[in-house]
């Protein structure tokens, strides 16, 4: 019945503008608001891969219209609030540290909390609906106020954000079919949410992707216990995947949309959240285990190379990546890498460590800053680096991060694809800018 409604409102409302103009003077916002929240429905229904729900279009909806980006921020930010406020302070009561999140929940469930957990699940659901909804209003407003009204939800999913990408690598991704993508919406988050039958390894030994800690805890437990552990996973791997995704639009509608103006405070302020988003990314908590460390590590390097660079040309973003340098993000960086390369014989070490190098080699490309459309808005006047001084500084602290791994690490044990980012990032220091000292 919702999907039904949601192809309705699509109906009526996306080919009238007026008839969008009084569904937002009688409140028909709060409606949609009351049909994310619906308790019957699904975890991330509008975040699940696959057929997307008409329910998670409706804010789109609504963003195409005249007046409607002010209204549906308004709603969304009110959402976020309320479910921001529960899903933090679940992660802060009882996730917190680097041991075994599921070790924690089991605990909470054996305790006689699981009303608790799932409370905070449907938080986190509802959390993750609301960055979608922000992300429809990005990609539909065509305003600058429009990225100025998301420094507020960005300063909130940095609160969480840390934690959730901590919580995802605890488990690795499942290698799902396209046959499991498909169906009706309750077959979808059936697939999804029913855990399947673990696969016999041909070896006979257990899955050599998942952590040791991990097993353990769904060996012996009860059913119950047991299945709503495998719906946590799911909704960590769903809530982390949102949140990459809108840090990442974030990010590249704040250069799209600023090409051809000035850098407003506001704009600013937000590339300075999102530089500092990033920082916390990166400073909480290393997982305890060795392998979802690795595999923690890993991801946030593709992370920062998707939030870095524009990903449909040989290019840079120059102001996130500027305010990332100011906000001291790249000391954050050599640690990491060495940490990676000293454990290359454990997977996945080599690609985490591939990921590193090739963040320091696409961001120290000289090329690729001439290349971005926006590098003439990086002037002092307002508080930035401008472009060659900025590339030469970038290059200086790549260098400081790749200068540990070449002199202590085991070039043996080197994939035979890193052999090539990691002499690139040499190359780019001598290749320029030409004007500017390496």
């Amino acid at each position: 019945r919702v999907a039904v409604f949601g192809r309705f409102c699509w109906a009526v409302l996306g080919t009238n503008e007026q008839t969008l103009a009084k569904f937002l003077e009688k409140k028909g916002l709060s409606l949609i608001q009351e049909l994310h929240e619906l308790p019957c429905l699904p975890y991330h229904l509008c975040s699940l891969e696959g057929q997307p729900h008409p329910l998670g279009s409706l804010f789109n909806l609504q963003a195409a219209g005249p007046s409607g980006n002010a209204a549906v921020l308004s709603a969304l930010q009110e959402m976020l609030k309320s479910h921001h406020a529960e899903v933090f302070k679940f992660i802060t009561d009882h996730l917190h540290g680097s041991g075994d999140p599921y070790q924690a929940l089991a605990a909470q469930i054996s305790s006689g909390n699981i009303g608790g957990v799932n409370s905070f699940l449907r938080s986190l659901s509802g959390l993750t609906a609301v960055l979608e909804g922000l992300q429809a209003v990005c990609r539909e407003g065509t305003s600058v106020q429009v990225l100025e009204a998301l420094r507020d939800p960005v300063a909130k999913v940095g609160d969480v954000a840390p934690k959730l990408l901590s919580l995802a690598a605890w488990r690795p991704k499942d290698k799902e079919t396209k046959n499991s993508q498909l169906g009706t919406y309750t077959e979808l988050a059936r697939n999804v949410f029913t855990e399947k039958a673990p696969e016999k390894a041909t070896d006979g030994s257990a899955d050599k992707d998942t952590g040791s800690s991990a097993m353990e805890v769904d060996s012996g437990m009860e059913a119950p216990t047991k299945a709503t552990l495998h719906v946590a996973r799911q909704c960590f791997s769903l809530a982390a995947h949102t949140v990459r995704h809108f840090l990442v639009l974030t990010c590249k509608q704040l250069h799209s949309r600023t090409r051809q103006r000035e850098v407003t405070p506001g704009v600013l302020a937000l590339a300075y959240k999102l530089a500092n988003v990033s920082k916390a990314m990166m400073s909480v908590d290393r997982p305890a285990e060795l392998k979802v460390a690795l595999r923690w590590s890993g991801d946030m390097f593709d992370v920062l190379l998707k939030m870095h660079e524009e990903q449909n040309r040989v290019a840079i973003r120059p102001l996130c990546l500027c305010t990332f340098y100011q906000q001291h993000g790249f000391a954050l960086l050599g640690p990491m890498l060495q940490f990676v390369a000293q454990n290359l014989e454990q997977e996945p070490g080599p690609a985490a460590l591939c990921s590193g190098l090739t963040y320091l080699e696409r961001v120290t490309s000289h090329k690729r800053f001439t290349n971005a459309p926006q590098v003439n808005l990086l002037r002092a006047d307002d508080g930035l680096i401008a472009k060659d001084p900025l590339c030469r500084s970038v290059q200086g602290e790549a260098l400081k991060c790749v200068l540990p791994v070449w002199r202590q690490g085991d070039f043996s044990k080197f994939p035979d694809n890193i052999g090539q980012s990691l002499m690139k990032v040499w190359v780019h220091t001598l290749d320029g800018p030409r004007d500017i000292p390496a």
